[in-house]
C-alpha cells in the first residue's frame, strides 16, 4: 500500500454544533491548500477536502472526499476515512484513502 504523508492548512469554511455531552461535537468542513511533502508527487498539489469530524475531546473520526491539482501532472479525487486528533493545536488525520478517479 503506497504511504504518503505530508502537512496543509486552510479551512475554508467549517460548521460545528455541539452535541448531547459536554466535549462531543459534529463539525463539516472544506478545506483548501497547497500540500508540503517529501514525496515530489505529493509537494506543492494544490489539495482541496471536504469533511465531517465527529469529536469526543481531542480524539474523533473524520470521513470525506478530496481532490489533488497537480499541475501538469493531472488531478486526482477520491474518499478518505481516518482517525483525528488535536495535538499542540494541530489536527492530525491518520486513516486510509481510495482513489476515485485520476487523470493525468
Amino acid at each position: 500500500m503506497l504511504a504518503v504523508s505530508g502537512a496543509f492548512s486552510g479551512i475554508r469554511t467549517q460548521s460545528l454544533i455541539s452535541l448531547d455531552q459536554p466535549d462531543h461535537s459534529l463539525a463539516v468542513a472544506e478545506v483548501r491548500g497547497v500540500q508540503s511533502s517529501n514525496d515530489a508527487r505529493w509537494n506543492n498539489a494544490a489539495i482541496t477536502y471536504w469533511a465531517t469530524t465527529d469529536m469526543q475531546g481531542t480524539q474523533g473520526m473524520q470521513r470525506g472526499y478530496f481532490h489533488n491539482d497537480h499541475g501538469a501532472a493531472g488531478h486526482d479525487r477520491g474518499s478518505f476515512e481516518g482517525k483525528v486528533s488535536l495535538a499542540s493545536g494541530d489536527v492530525v488525520v491518520e486513516g486510509e484513502w481510495q482513489y476515485n478517479w485520476r487523470r493525468g
